[in-house]
Formats: C-alpha cells, sequence, structure tokens
C-alpha cells in the first residue's frame, strides 16, 4: 500500500507541478496564476488543473484496487463489482456536470473535449 501511495503521490504532484507552471503553454490557454478575481476568459488553465485533478483521483481509484507486489492487471475483474463502477461513472458525471455549468459558483469555466 505504501508504494501505491507514494508512486501515485509522486506522479499526482510531478503532473500538476508540470500543469500548473508550463500549462499555458502546453494547452495554449492564458495563465491564470494571479487572477485575483474569477474572470472566465482566464479561467480555463486553473480549470484543466482542477480536472486533471479528479480525473487522476479516479484513476487512483482503479489503481488501489489491486496492492500486492504481483499483481499487475488493474482491470483484471473491473466489471465484476457493480457499485464501484456506479461509482465511478457517477464521480465523473459529477465532474464534468461541474465544469460544464459549475460556472462563477465552483469558478471554473466549461472546458472543449480537445
Amino acid at each position: 500500500m505504501m508504494r501505491i501511495i507514494v508512486g501515485q503521490a509522486v506522479y499526482q504532484l510531478a503532473l500538476l507541478v508540470v500543469f500548473m507552471f508550463m500549462g499555458p503553454e502546453i494547452f495554449k490557454v492564458p495563465t491564470s496564476i494571479g487572477m485575483d478575481k474569477f474572470d472566465p476568459s482566464k479561467a480555463e488553465h486553473f480549470t484543466i488543473i482542477f480536472h486533471s485533478f479528479v480525473m487522476l483521483q479516479v484513476w487512483n481509484q482503479i489503481t488501489c484496487r489491486k496492492l500486492k507486489k504481483n499483481e499487475y492487471n488493474v482491470f483484471s475483474g473491473f466489471f465484476t463489482n457493480s457499485m464501484f463502477l456506479i461509482i465511478m461513472i457517477l464521480i465523473i458525471v459529477i465532474q464534468v456536470s461541474i465544469i460544464q455549468y459549475g460556472g462563477a459558483f465552483f469558478r471554473v469555466c466549461p472546458l472543449t473535449w480537445e
């Protein structure tokens, strides 16, 4: 379990730091760094970071299903637990809804699929 926790923490931290500081160049969006008040035209950068964080947590849910060193296939038996699938789909649907319709309340702006 420690291997999974540390591995996921390092992976997520590295990716989110890259998105924070190099995200505007990578995604070709205006930077949100230094934004005092919510401005939808500049919120796309932080929205991408927020959405990436939540999707990384969804991936973390999948990888935490297998904790033993010899269990490499995290997708084995993936479709046998219907409650897990329902919760994961619900998280993704709520996340996409927050991004697309949350607006100023969540301080996000809608993202395109690209």
